[in-house]
């Protein structure tokens, strides 16, 4: 965590693959999120939590030229922009990923 604070942004990608198209869960984007940071995704799925969360920017799943267009958007946002995604992702896990939440959401699974 003291690592990932000291970034400006936090990059997550992968390669197009067709088992995504079920979702991904991506241990690391949770902890980005965490770091209160803008973070750049890459990976193409049927789920998008930057997109839900606000926190970040999606680019093409593999894409050389989607890193490059995406870290120059990041740059030239302002401190004041780049700290609202970050303060977005960081609330995002908060109410959906924290342990006791998701522990809550198990429960009355279960319990139906």
């Amino acid at each position: 965590p003291a690592a990932l604070k000291q970034a400006d942004s936090l990059y997550v990608g992968a390669r197009p693959c067709p088992l995504y198209r079920f979702g991904v869960s991506v241990n690391k984007l949770y902890d980005y999120m965490m770091a209160g940071k803008p973070i750049l995704y890459g990976i193409q799925s049927a789920n998008n939590e930057v997109v839900e969360a606000g926190c970040g920017i999606s680019i093409p799943s593999g894409s050389a030229q989607g890193i490059a267009n995406g870290v120059r958007r990041l740059m030239q946002m302002t401190e004041t922009e780049k700290t609202a995604l970050g303060d977005n992702g960081k609330r995002w896990v908060m109410e959906n990923r924290a342990y006791d939440k998701l522990a809550r959401r198990f429960e009355e699974v279960i319990s139906r």
